[in-house]
């Protein structure tokens, strides 16, 4: 109760003592650790105030790391800040040779050595792979202070994979360096959530999604890692090249989707899915999507390079029943790639070109449509065109009769009514006069008796059902002789 003149009686101090006594045994070991981490903070900021409010440079020393990187290295976003208000560089780098930076040596199945190193790191490099909102606020922070998204470490052999072939065979590019701090925020494997609002702060201060680091892009990365939602977002962002090639063998970003070392990221729908994107974001489909063969350096289509590590599969996975359906799958890949291939040729001005010239001999010169138009091969393949509107290419009597069957039927038999009627607008035949007498035009040879057949396949002569007969109408039928 209280007394007279304010003060308070002994008997209720009593509870509050006993409370007290009750919440200090009550706080456990983790609280105890936070709390005494939250007095070393304050104690370095302090420190770190005092030092720098009598003219310490935090540029100047870099032995064992920079202030800043070092500051960014333990996810201390207080640090960071003060450095940075203080001029802290945000693009300085850890020196080539640190002596707190040990390099890691590892051989692959070929022998070759390769080793790692932390040369050329920023503090955002460290930023964008902290784990949590404390990686997303750095890596905002640093931004905003100027550090360059696009900023490489020295090359090394990070995100280097062993597809085959020797080292001394792998094909360069003048983009192909260090890594980015995109290219690190890319291959998380872990806390995707975070890692996409990190890429789309990368994004939004003019990352380059094109670089390249041991053959992989940004694009390529996420794909090899499974992170999908930045896939979905690198595809929004106009700069990015999903068709451009990667080097080290890796061909392209769709290969790096469909090869046998990262099927077991993701599943075969998502495949597909994720596919048929990549492919819609491609300018002009699968058709001038070149890549360059592993360890072979020619040039190829998709198919090719699809195919090519496919077959490299050891032979006594055709005799596992548990893994013919993924032996299924990959065929099902290749006749979608086939078909994509073909639609994108049927689909391009090169193609309209060829059907205005219409002879084979304009097909074969032309470099864009070198491919069977039923498998897609272009490789170690004999092409040879259709032998009746002579327009598409085959490289075998199965692709030619399977592409009859299955698409170009249909299309051959309204080709050749195309180019029929251009020959009689051109071509008119107005007959002999005798005497200023008008003679009548021969026939066409519609009463022949070939008229009602039509070759199938395995060199049969078959009835032409109602809808070929209907189609052929428009023809100026002379007899099946081209079709021997």
């Amino acid at each position: 109760m209280p007394t007279p003149g304010g003060l308070v009686s002994r008997k209720s101090k009593r509870p509050c003592r006993s409370s007290a006594l009750t919440k200090a045994t009550q706080v456990t070991q983790a609280d105890l650790k936070e709390i005494r981490k939250s007095i070393r903070i304050r104690a370095r900021l302090k420190t770190m105030l005092l030092l720098l409010q009598h003219g310490a440079n935090p540029n100047i020393a870099i032995q064992p790391l920079p202030p800043l990187i070092a500051a960014a290295r333990a996810g201390d976003v207080e640090l960071s800040r003060l450095l940075l208000h203080f001029d802290a560089d945000p693009n300085i780098r850890i020196p080539p040779h640190s002596v707190t930076m040990s390099e890691t040596t590892f051989t692959d199945n070929h022998g070759n050595i390769y080793t790692t190193s932390a040369g050329g790191l920023t503090a955002l490099h460290f930023a964008v792979v902290l784990p949590g909102a404390v990686g997303v606020q750095l890596t905002q922070m640093l931004l905003q202070r100027g550090a360059n998204p696009n900023l490489r470490a020295l090359p090394d052999a990070s995100f280097l994979v062993d597809i085959e072939g020797k080292k001394s065979t792998w094909s360069t590019s003048t983009c192909d360096g260090g890594r980015t701090a995109l290219h690190l925020a890319c291959a998380k494997t872990y806390d995707k959530q975070h890692a996409t609002e990190i890429v789309k702060l990368l994004i939004h201060h003019s990352a380059d999604a094109n670089l390249l680091c041991n053959g992989h892009c940004a694009l390529s990365l996420a794909l090899a890692c499974g992170n999908d939602e930045i896939v979905s977002l690198l595809l929004t962002y106009p700069q990015t090249k999903v068709g451009m090639r990667l080097t080290h063998g890796l061909g392209s970003s769709l290969c790096v989707l469909l090869h046998p070392i990262f099927e077991h990221v993701r599943t075969f729908d998502s495949r597909l899915s994720l596919l048929s994107q990549l492919i819609a974001h491609c300018p002009s489909g699968l058709l001038n999507h070149r890549i360059t063969m592993p360890y072979e350096l020619v040039e190829g289509n998709i198919v090719d390079y699809v195919l090519h590590v496919y077959t490299r599969v050891e032979k006594k996975v055709l005799g596992d029943p548990a893994k013919r359906h993924i032996l299924q799958q990959r065929q099902r890949i290749l006749d979608l790639l086939a078909a994509e291939l073909r639609k994108s040729a049927f689909a391009s001005e090169t193609w309209r070109r060829v059907q205005d010239l219409n002879h084979a001999g304009s097909l074969m010169e032309i470099n864009e449509l070198q491919f069977c138009f039923h498998c897609g091969r272009s490789l170690g393949v004999n092409l040879s065109p259709c032998r009746r509107c002579r327009l598409v290419l085959f490289c075998s009597n199965s692709c030619r009769r399977g592409a009859w069957m299955e698409w170009h039927g249909r299309q051959c038999l309204h080709i050749m009514a195309r180019q029929n009627r251009g020959k009689a607008m051109t071509n008119t035949r107005s007959g002999l006069k005798v005497d200023g007498r008008q003679l009548p035009v021969p026939s066409t040879g519609n009463g022949h008796p070939a008229h009602s057949y039509g070759f199938y396949r395995d060199r049969i002569y078959m009835r032409k059902d109602a809808i070929e007969r209907l189609q052929e109408e428009e023809l100026s039928s002379y007899g099946n002789y081209s079709f021997l």
